[in-house]
């Protein structure tokens, strides 16, 4: 039960992270919809793969308390830009150095995907660290008035 509850936080945390991530880069002021679903699905094919292999610390920590909010943190700050490395990596050994230095047109090469990457991962942990804290506090507080 409570492995369900923490992976529905965990996608409810992606969606609206990726969500919120896709207003800012496609623009706040000239907000439009095609501009935001062309951001966010773009987003959503390199993140939900990623923060798939977050589901066994998902899956593993009950609650944000003590030590394990440590853990859930540093693995969710790391593990986008870490994704990022290694698909660049298998990219470059695979004949396409050019993934390092970007598309000459947009100029987003490595170092502007790792930003994204930690940009994307820091808003997930922190919606999900706080939706944990929320979801312990609440479960604690229904125990204790009954």
């Amino acid at each position: 039960m409570i492995a369900a509850r923490n992976i529905g936080l965990w996608f409810l945390s992606v969606l609206l992270s990726i969500s919120l991530f896709s207003l800012w880069f496609g623009g706040i002021e000239d907000v439009s919809l095609k501009r935001w679903l062309f951001v966010f699905r773009i987003t959503m094919k390199f993140a939900l793969p990623v923060a798939c292999l977050y589901l066994p610390i998902v899956t593993t920590k009950r609650d944000a308390e003590k030590g394990r909010m440590g853990v859930i943190a540093g693995w969710g700050l790391a593990i986008g830009p870490l994704s990022i490395v290694v698909w660049t990596l298998i990219a470059a050994m695979m004949g396409e150095p050019y993934v390092i230095e970007g598309d000459p047109a947009t100029h987003f090469g490595l170092v502007a995907s790792l930003v994204c990457a930690f940009i994307v991962g820091s808003l997930t942990t922190i919606l999900y660290i706080t939706a944990l804290k929320l979801a312990h506090h609440l479960t604690r507080a229904s125990k204790q008035a009954v």
